[in-house]
């Protein structure tokens, strides 16, 4: 087969199995906090001045202006977000190859990754992260590329890329500013100051400019500053950390009946795709430091650069996965680590019992990687065949296609209740049953309803909409824009203690009464008590 055709077969397989099951599940948080955001820009609104967000603009810029042109759905969205799986795809095929690799082991490095993440569903789809993987690591791309045949255009466009990255993902963004400027003039000192300059100019260009667009437009600088950089400094780590998972989980919940084989082999098998990258980091390290001390090397002058460099990338964006330690932020990680990963079998020497207990072993981590995706897409083409009782479809426009577990039926009731109810141009406000403690609220209801959030904060967040000055400030919200109804949700993951303010709970109670509950969904219409 010639290397075009099969290139046009591979990438027309990688989209039909991405795009296999894209449409199920659904996140009521994630997901929706860029969904939502975007048609709020849509209505007028200028984030951080009009709404909440502690995210650069460029997701959700990037979803109006599909929503625009395609209209607002969750597919719309979604697919969004599957042509950038895809375009991560592509770019780990390429830094693959500027690590020496041939052709068939940098086909496995992008085919693990298309079988990993392209199996993630509307969970964290659209939320703006393989968005910036796409252009940080078309920033890593061209910047290796610069760096092994020099050219200021090459290099300027790196730093653009770095800057786009930013307007998308800015904590993504200094992970490749830091992994590529430190390369460039700590370890190999091919950058001069020139260079640097350059690449810097090229990354603050975009970000000056639509930080000026915003200022221009009205936006406190005050408030840029305070969602953006004050909170993800301060509230967020307080608010959302989370342990290091177990590499090897407690065996005693499996021989007490607590933990069920098939539990703990998934909880196994996901303690090992976290501890994956740092792992395959240090054996890469490693294997640097002992075969580059002959500087002069052949290994040191061609392999060394572009496999450090990668290496150092991978480093950098393990900091991602530092507060928030769970799978869905060390997938990052998951990029520079399976070229690497590529890269060691490459090293296998020829013939003999090592490289064949090598290749044995990466066969059987290749499956233990992957094996949860493939499973998740084999009951996806399953339920296409033959759907399953049970399962819901959202409604039409914006939830046209999405198929959602019966979990769901209490929200999908209490949204038509709602449509029904309040007429479209007339606000809501969508919260949770206490606003002293909680975890995370139904963004996504706002989305679905097609209803205006009657308040700034949208998202409640912990560490922020328990406080009483954002409450006070919620509450001047739901008056000034008189809203009449409001919808709470019974938060699961309440902890025991309490030290919010309770300014908005008591404003709710004092002045709407309960109208209909729907499983964990109470709706609420403005009105004096009997």
């Amino acid at each position: 087969m010639k290397t075009r055709p099969a290139a046009v077969a591979l990438a027309l397989a990688a989209l039909a199995y991405v795009v296999l099951g894209f449409n199920r599940g659904l996140s009521i948080y994630d997901e929706a906090i860029p969904v939502v955001a975007a048609t709020r820009i849509l209505d007028g609104d200028l984030p951080y001045r009009d709404f909440w967000i502690i995210y650069p603009p460029g997701q959700p810029y990037l979803l109006a202006a599909l929503f625009k042109v395609f209209g607002a759905s969750l597919v719309v969205s979604r697919l969004a977000s599957v042509a950038a799986i895809l375009g991560n795809a592509w770019l780990m095929y390429v830094m693959a190859r500027q690590v020496r690799l041939p052709r068939p082991l940098a086909v496995l490095a992008a085919g693990l990754w298309t079988l990993a993440v392209g199996a993630i569903a509307g969970a964290t789809l659209s939320s703006g992260l393989f968005t910036a993987l796409v252009l940080g690591f078309g920033s890593a791309a061209l910047f290796q590329s610069a760096l092994e045949a020099p050219g200021r255009l090459r290099l300027i466009m790196s730093g653009v890329a770095v800057g786009l990255t930013a307007l998308v993902r800015h904590d993504i963004a200094v992970c490749f500013l830091v992994a590529e400027l430190g390369f460039a003039v700590a370890v190999t000192g091919r950058l001069s100051l020139r260079g640097s300059g350059l690449f810097l100019a090229g990354a603050a260009a975009p970000v000056a400019a639509v930080v000026c667009i915003l200022l221009a437009l009205g936006l406190p600088a005050r408030d840029l500053v305070e969602d953006l950089v004050v909170y993800p400094f301060t509230g967020y780590a307080t608010a959302r950390a989370l342990p290091l998972p177990a590499l090897v989980p407690d065996v005693g919940s499996l021989w007490s009946g607590r933990t069920s084989p098939t539990q703990y082999l998934g909880a196994l098998r996901g303690g090992l795709r976290f501890y994956f990258p740092p792992a395959i980091f240090a054996i890469v390290l490693a294997m640097l430091l002992h075969r580059t001390r002959a500087a002069a090397s052949r290994f040191a002058r061609t392999e060394a650069c572009p496999v450090a460099f990668t290496c150092l990338i991978g480093l950098c964006l393990l900091s991602y996965a530092w507060v928030r330690s769970d799978i869905a932020h060390i997938v990052p990680a998951w990029f520079p680590a399976l070229v690497l990963f590529a890269w060691l079998v490459h090293q296998l020497p020829e013939g003999g019992r090592l490289r064949t207990a090598g290749l044995a072993l990466a066969m059987v981590w290749s499956l233990v990687f992957v094996w949860g995706a493939l499973g998740a897409k084999a009951e996806a083409l399953m339920e296409a065949i033959h759907e399953p009782a049970g399962l819901l479809r959202l409604d039409a426009p914006r939830g046209a296609h999405i198929v959602v577990g019966p979990e769901m039926a209490s929200m999908r009731a209490a949204i038509r209740y709602v449509q029904a109810a309040v007429p479209p141009d007339e606000r809501i406000f969508v919260g949770n049953d206490r606003h002293d403690s909680l975890v995370l609220s139904d963004v996504m209801f706002y989305f679905l309803a097609d209803r205006r959030s009657g308040t700034r904060y949208h998202e409640l967040v912990p560490g922020v909409v328990t406080s009483d000055e954002v409450q006070a400030r919620i509450v001047r919200d739901l008056e000034g824009h008189r809203v009449g109804y409001v919808v709470l949700r019974r938060d699961p993951g309440y902890v025991a203690r309490s030290d919010g303010g309770v300014l908005l709970d008591r404003f709710i109670r004092e002045k709407f009464v309960r109208l209909e509950m729907f499983g964990s969904y109470s709706v609420w219409r403005r009105g004096e008590r009997s």
